[in-house]
């Protein structure tokens, strides 16, 4: 552990308080907020990483003290964080839920079963580097540029492929939707 920081020694002092401070640190966060989460482990960590910012530890009188404090606070800011992301994920799914848009009605599962189907036969039936460079990029979520790189080409060439294989899709999607024995509902649209 070394920080741009920190003077010659400090990373001696930061590797001994590690090494002194860490286990009891981990069971003092397990003992006060249990197994999680946060993770006790994980806390532990990114306090002494925390560390690495401090400009003096030699100004430090008792670490053990100074790191359980510095862990509490660092363990009470991500159970709030993590609480608000809860309450925030809880009241997205239950205006989801009562507003249908999510509704899985059969009519809704077949027509997606047949756009995944008609998809995966428009993908099967490009050019291969057209083919490659739209699964690279829009399936595997590689960038332009590493895409062009795999495939031994140009970033624009990748470009104009993906452009391509995309209205190639958009064509496929209308032709079939206006060819769907599927009823289509126009009111989520």
């Amino acid at each position: 552990m070394s920080s741009g920081n920190s003077v010659p020694g400090e990373s001696s002092v930061l590797q001994r308080w590690y090494e002194e401070h860490y286990g009891p640190l981990v069971a003092h966060l397990r003992k006060r907020f249990g197994a999680g989460p946060p993770d006790p482990e994980d806390v532990a960590q990114q306090t002494f990483k925390r560390l690495l910012t401090q400009p003096s530890l030699a100004e430090i009188d008792n670490p053990g003290a100074y790191l359980r404090q510095m862990a509490r606070n660092l363990a009470i800011s991500l159970q709030r964080s993590t609480t608000a992301a809860v309450k925030r994920d809880s009241e997205w799914y239950a205006n989801v839920a009562h507003d249908g848009s999510y509704d899985l009605a059969p009519e809704r599962v077949l027509l997606a079963k047949e756009q995944l189907k008609l998809a995966i036969d428009v993908v099967n039936r490009m050019p291969t580097q057209r083919r490659r460079a739209f699964v690279y990029v829009r399936i595997d979520g590689l960038t332009v540029t590493a895409a062009a790189r795999l495939m031994g080409i140009s970033g624009p060439a990748v470009h104009k492929h993906i452009q391509r294989a995309t209205a190639d899709m958009f064509d496929a999607l209308v032709d079939s939707s206006a060819n769907s024995s599927v009823p289509h509902d126009d009111s989520t649209s």
